[in-house]
């Protein structure tokens, strides 16, 4: 436990204030986004209203995981760099789906 407290303290040396700015900005974003779905919840019927608070609710999810991640990454001393976990992925202008994931040894799976 007190390993992972040491590591976690080494990364965010000289980057807190940066990540306190940036988690304090994504957790008013998200309580503004679901006060704004709150108000709007009356206003449909329950079908519509628990579908629109599931896929506001996963899209919230990415964006605080997204967040969280690129932290991470942005963060490391060692390691892969962002350009590195960039080239992993697919470029979109006509390569193949899989290209990225046969790139670091992963294979598709196919059923």
């Amino acid at each position: 436990m007190f390993a992972s407290m040491a590591r976690s303290s080494n990364l965010t040396k000289g980057s807190r204030w940066a990540l306190f700015g940036l988690w304090t900005i994504t957790i008013v974003a998200v309580y503004a986004i679901e006060l704004a779905l709150a108000s709007i919840m009356p206003a449909v019927d329950a079908t519509a209203a628990m579908s629109l608070d599931g896929l506001v609710t996963a899209m919230l999810y990415m964006l605080t995981t997204i967040a969280s991640a690129v932290s991470y990454v942005e963060l490391r001393k060692e390691g892969t760099s962002v350009d590195e976990l960039a080239e992993i992925l697919p470029d979109g202008e006509g390569s193949h789906p899989h290209h990225g994931l046969l790139n670091i040894g992963l294979q598709p799976e196919h059923g």
